[in-house]
């Protein structure tokens, strides 16, 4: 890997990369389910913008369905949420967490979001996407918006 190669991927927003420096915060087992429970059914958006962002704003490629904002976006499902949580915990399997919202009664329940870990997430500027399920069907109109350059 070239040295510039390096710096391009890492001035881009990681969602993963990210999580990983809550790692303390991650041997609260509560903690770690929350944040399961906040990666289910959710997107997340990095409110950082590319640096074509005035080319692509001007030939029109922003896409409807970031507001005006081309953005980076992380979704998991609750299978991929379990595993990205368990292997920051290590020695835990995606199964510790997998509906673990529905099963257990003292666990926050999948989707939703605790004010500590919006917090979190927010400090590294990552924003939960209410509106993403209304504009989502925007999104199959514009099939060519993947013209990010890093």
């Amino acid at each position: 890997m070239f040295p510039m190669d390096f710096e391009m991927k890492k001035k881009r927003p990681n969602f993963e990369r990210d999580l990983r420096k809550l790692k303390k915060k991650f041997i609260d087992y509560k903690y770690a389910q929350r944040m399961y429970a906040a990666l289910c059914n959710n997107v997340w958006v990095h409110t950082s913008k590319p640096k074509n962002y005035q080319k692509i704003q001007e030939k029109g490629w922003i896409s409807p369905v970031y507001k005006s904002r081309p953005a980076w976006e992380f979704s998991t499902s609750w299978r991929g949420a379990g595993a990205m949580v368990a292997q920051i915990r290590k020695g835990e399997d995606y199964m510790d967490y997998y509906c673990s919202g529905i099963i257990n009664h003292d666990a926050v329940d999948e989707s939703e979001i605790c004010q500590e870990i919006e917090t979190d997430l927010n400090k590294m500027g990552w924003e939960h996407d209410k509106d993403y399920d209304e504009r989502l069907e925007v999104v199959y109109e514009h099939r060519d918006l993947n013209r990010l350059e890093y």
